[in-house]
């Protein structure tokens, strides 16, 4: 008799996370498989099991001439590798922190910040809208200590920063006003010219001497008709 070609069985995993093999160990089939002979397609982990911010996707033979149904498939006259797909969960956490000057420095905590989402182990960015500021008066700091990117951990705890200063103004710092000038001084008015001296009223007091009624004149001689 002769003896029947046998083949194996392999299981391996894609887009895994670090680490995931401590919790969801690979399958290991000891199995010496005849050709066309069934074979149960291992059950673990589950499909919809999680680690790190991944979610198992299934289990699923290589190549096109093995089908599986019902949890099974006929052995091909060739060793079969099963794959197990991770995906990289689309809604991990991270956040985004914005700081504005203050007094020429920046406080430790964040004047706003916003939770977002994002595929996990992916690079992430702040956008230009995020680089400019809601408040007047302020504009993107290039020299601050900004995080623009990063890679999003599993775990959320990616956070991204952007500073803004005080944009420069000719004039007061509203933070530390300077002393106000003084202001000009009002020219002094022109004087006007002096008005022409009136002319001194008449006297009341002395208004002529009258004529003197003691001395009407001398009358005619009434004995001196004239001459005739």
């Amino acid at each position: 008799v002769v003896a029947q070609q046998t083949y194996t069985v392999h299981y391996v995993y894609d887009n895994a996370p670090e680490g995931v093999e401590t919790e969801y160990p690979l399958p290991v089939d000891d199995g010496a498989y005849v050709k066309n002979e069934p074979v149960a397609v291992s059950s673990t982990p589950a499909v919809g099991a999680e680690y790190e911010g991944y979610t198992f996707q299934g289990w699923k033979p290589i190549g096109d001439d093995v089908v599986v149904e019902d949890g099974a498939f006929a052995m091909p006259a060739r060793d079969v590798w099963i794959r197990g797909t991770w995906k990289a969960d689309d809604d991990t956490p991270y956040t985004v922190e914005f700081y504005y000057e203050k007094n020429g420095s920046y406080s430790t905590e964040p004047d706003e910040k916003d939770e977002r989402f994002g595929t996990t182990d992916s690079t992430v960015s702040v956008t230009e809208e995020d680089k400019t500021p809601d408040r007047a008066g302020y504009v993107f700091d290039e020299d601050a200590a900004n995080v623009l990117s990063g890679t999003v951990a599993s775990d959320g705890s990616l956070v991204l920063k952007v500073y803004f200063e005080r944009a420069y103004v000719p004039g007061p710092d509203p933070d530390d006003p300077d002393e106000p000038e003084d202001p000009d001084t009002p020219d002094t008015p022109d004087t006007p010219d002096d008005p022409d001296e009136p002319e001194d009223p008449e006297d009341p007091s002395d208004p002529g001497e009258p004529e003197d009624p003691s001395d009407p004149g001398e009358p005619e001689d009434p004995s001196d008709p004239g001459e005739p």
